[in-house]
């Protein structure tokens, strides 16, 4: 038992070293990968492990070479590997829808869609394997719709309808129609409260109407002032009026200074005058 465990350990580590190799959409490598594990189905449980861990741990961009393998393996080996994936499948796929751009995604989707209908035309894993991730994306693209998107439109993830055949399109149908009444009472209840915004009227001859009525009601009509409100061009006009005065005032007060300056020199300049004249006198 023992050297049984041993062996399976052995395998999973040697393929799991093998999936290092598959770094991208390689036929060969896949081809040669899906022959090892149809040679070694004794050890199928081992090699599941090794595909698993390697979805898990490896870059979104090494996520779908990975997972394209294991779709290789559950349709052209099947049996065991089928009832092994089969059980953590939903947490395989959707680690890795998750973690890929939209445009992996679109080609997860179409692996899925083939999923329920196989080469022979029977379903590679049944409905209660593949349903539960269908009904998961449904839930994201309904979530993704009403949430909307940054430039306007309408943002949902692409769902490849080939897979979703099996969901009842009468709730999707009812989600829409709910989300498109939900928008257009929204838009009523928009445009009537631009309707009734109240308009306050004022008799104050510097208050600019068209910024006094901006739909605001904090202002009672009783009130002594509008600050905030007043109309430039009075306001301006008011300006002007208080700058002429001023330099009015301005130019009477500069004429009164050189009119005391011009006193004071004609004072001193008569003292001197008088000063050298009686100087004169005192002389003779």
């Amino acid at each position: 038992m023992a050297n049984s465990e041993l062996d399976l350990e052995s395998v999973r580590q040697d393929y799991l070293a093998s999936l290092q190799d598959l770094t991208f959409n390689s036929k060969p490598i896949i081809t040669n990968l899906t022959i090892i594990a149809q040679e070694n189905i004794n050890a199928a449980r081992a090699i599941v492990q090794a595909i698993e861990e390697q979805i898990r741990t490896c870059p979104p961009q090494h996520k779908l070479p990975v997972l394209y393998l294991l779709d290789s393996i559950s349709k052209n080996v099947g049996g065991t590997y089928i009832m092994l994936f089969s059980r953590n499948l939903y947490q395989t796929f959707m680690d890795t829808y998750n973690a890929v751009e939209q445009a992996t995604k679109h080609k997860l989707e179409r692996v899925l869609a083939t999923w329920k209908s196989g080469p022979t035309g029977n379903p590679v894993y049944s409905s209660e394997v593949t349903g539960p991730i269908e009904k998961t994306l449904l839930k994201q693209q309904m979530r993704y719709q009403s949430r909307g998107s940054i430039d306007g439109g309408r943002t949902h993830i692409h769902i490849n309808p080939n897979f979703l055949s099996g969901i009842n399109s009468s709730s999707l149908a009812s989600y829409q129609q709910a989300q498109q009444l939900q928008q257009t009472t929204q838009q009523t209840q928009q445009v009537q409260q631009q309707v009734q915004q109240p308009i306050q009227q004022t008799s104050n001859a510097w208050v600019d109407t068209t910024r006094y009525n901006n739909g605001t009601s904090a202002f009672s009509t009783a009130a002594p002032t509008r600050q905030g409100f007043y109309n430039t061009s009075q306001v301006s006009l008011l300006s002007n009026f208080y700058r002429l005065f001023f330099a009015y005032d301005f130019l009477l007060f500069l004429l009164s200074f050189i009119r005391i300056v011009f006193i004071m020199f004609a004072s001193i300049r008569s003292l001197s005058l008088l000063h050298y004249k009686t100087v004169c006198f005192l002389s003779l």
